[in-house]
């Protein structure tokens, strides 16, 4: 809860002071760091892939392109949101939380690499076609600026759990403390650029309000669809792989590619996911566990 506290602040900060979109470059290099602090942590032993795993990923797909579908002509930016959350990658802190409520981080941890080195390319190449071409300045440049975003931290980090001596590499995984300060941050920071955007475009409120009803939406029903997927072996992963998802790579994907309005997506979306956990944290294993009643 202290955590829901702490995204409600920085979300109000960001809103009440829009001026503080002028230091929006910073998205990109906190991100790379927050990125490389958490490839650090994530296990070092992986279990074997499981098929439950593809479930989820070719789940995600087709609730991307079903939800764009379904608001597509209702309200394209809405659309584009939707298709995004669904896309994104699955958060890094998610293999930690899953071991909070008693599951597999290694199931998890999987899902993390493998989504966190894939999805944001497949968002590269569709890109143009969600901005409709008139803010993308080409293809290649969006998956060259994306792969760097991603594969320059995950590759520091593979290097620096290789070469380093043990002692050292696990000072440097005491350094994931600093992530959640950095996060918010970055919270700020985006809404900050959503808000001033939103005033230049003279948006109203119901925009707002739309756009935290969508992404609460897809939170729902990310988290319940992964857990069915997971079935009664992998309850609690499937819905932590498929729900939680690395809205850091979401708001730095949409301020610097699409708009800072499609931004306002993962950053509500980040509120609502964990508000999710915060509720899935109170409630008894045998709970999170149980098959669903059809």
């Amino acid at each position: 809860m202290i955590r829901a506290i702490g995204l409600l602040a920085a979300l109000a900060i960001g809103a009440a002071i829009p001026s503080l979109s002028a230091c929006s470059s910073l998205i990109r290099p906190l991100l790379m760091v927050l990125l490389g602090v958490a490839f650090l942590g994530l296990p070092t032993h992986l279990t074997k892939p499981q098929p439950s795993q593809a479930a989820l990923w070719i789940a995600s797909l087709a609730l991307g392109f079903t939800a764009f579908a379904a608001l597509h002509h209702f309200d394209r930016e809405l659309a584009t949101i939707a298709l995004l959350l669904a896309f994104l990658p699955t958060a890094t802190a998610a293999p930690v939380v899953t071991g909070f409520l008693g599951g597999d981080a290694s199931y998890v941890a999987i899902m993390v690499l493998g989504t966190n080195l894939v999805q944001p390319i497949l968002l590269a190449l569709l890109a143009p076609h969600l901005a409709q071409g008139a803010q993308v300045r080409g293809l290649w440049p969006v998956v060259a600026s994306t792969l760097a975003t991603i594969g320059i931290p995950f590759a520091v980090a593979k290097i620096a759990m290789t070469v380093l001596p043990p002692k050292t590499a696990t000072q440097l995984r005491k350094l994931r403390h600093l992530s959640f300060p950095l996060w918010l941050l970055v919270l700020v920071l985006a809404m900050a650029s959503s808000v001033a955007f939103l005033e230049q475009q003279h948006s109203q409120a119901t925009k707002v309000l739309e756009i935290a009803g969508v992404s609460l939406v897809l939170c729902v029903l990310q988290f319940s669809l992964g857990r069915r997927i997971g079935g009664a072996r992998h309850t609690i992963e499937a819905s932590q792989a498929m729900g939680q998802k690395n809205t850091m790579i979401g708001i730095w994907f949409a301020t610097a590619h699409l708009s800072p309005t499609i931004a306002l997506g993962p950053a509500f979306y980040v509120l609502w996911h964990n508000l999710w956990n915060a509720w899935q944290l109170r409630k008894p294993r045998s709970e999170l566990t149980a098959p669903d009643k059809a």
